[in-house]
């Protein structure tokens, strides 16, 4: 029985280093943070086959009003001072995706 519980915990230490990246490569939100911020800025950031590198670029830059490139952003306003972003773009034939928060 020892042996198959450590058999079993091998397993499941592989399936936990293999289903992250899988489950990003397939549309699964990669979640990206918060702006380090107090005040105005973007949080909750989630990325759908996205680097998080691109997708809190993405956000400063719609955040304060600047050139977002070829991405498409829709807003939503939430609150008094809180809207939900939304931003598309496909490349190389790929949908990319994120979403986020932002406001005071």
């Amino acid at each position: 029985m020892k042996k198959l519980t450590g058999l079993a915990a091998g397993v499941l230490a592989v399936l936990a280093l293999v289903v992250p990246s899988s489950a990003a490569a397939h549309g699964f939100p990669r979640h990206c943070g918060d702006q380090n911020t107090r005040g105005y800025g973007w949080y909750n950031l989630e990325a759908y086959r996205v680097a998080c590198s691109t997708a809190r670029e993405v956000a400063k830059n719609h955040t304060h009003g600047r050139n977002t490139g070829d991405w498409k952003c829709d807003d939503d306003q939430i609150g008094p001072e809180t809207s939900k972003a939304s931003c598309t773009r496909n490349k190389n034939g790929r949908h990319q995706h994120l979403r986020f928060v932002y406001g005071a």
